[in-house]
């Protein structure tokens, strides 16, 4: 003989697992931890402002590295770019926005694109 729980049913019992913060059933408990998430601090220089990688992001989108929206968030984007570029200027790549690489951005004979990819 089988028998069957109404969806009422179901519904009462998952709250009474939510409510008393049984989480044995989920498979998040059992997985490995996610690592943490890297910060923008850990990817640039704290000295720089969302200004700053708007004009990164900028110059980088005029050399076709870049091609995300120019909203001066660091982001995968941003600094995916920023290791190309450094690739293909012989620095050290660490998609870091250091000295060397703002210098070297700087010295690239850039002109701002248009204002539709700006965020």
């Amino acid at each position: 003989m089988h028998k069957f729980i109404s969806l009422a049913a179901m519904a009462a019992m998952l709250g009474m697992l939510v409510a008393c913060g049984s989480t044995a059933s989920t498979p998040a408990a059992t997985s490995a931890p996610k690592p943490a998430a890297v910060t923008a601090s850990e990817t640039r220089d704290s000295s720089q402002s969302i200004s700053d990688i708007k004009d990164v992001q900028d110059r980088l989108a005029h050399l076709g590295l870049y091609h995300g929206k120019v909203d001066g968030i660091w982001g995968p984007a941003t600094q995916g770019a920023v290791a190309n570029f450094q690739q293909s200027n012989n620095l050290p790549v660490t998609g870091k926005l250091n000295d060397a690489t703002v210098a070297a951005l700087h010295k690239t004979d850039t002109a701002p694109v248009s204002d539709t990819n700006k965020g």
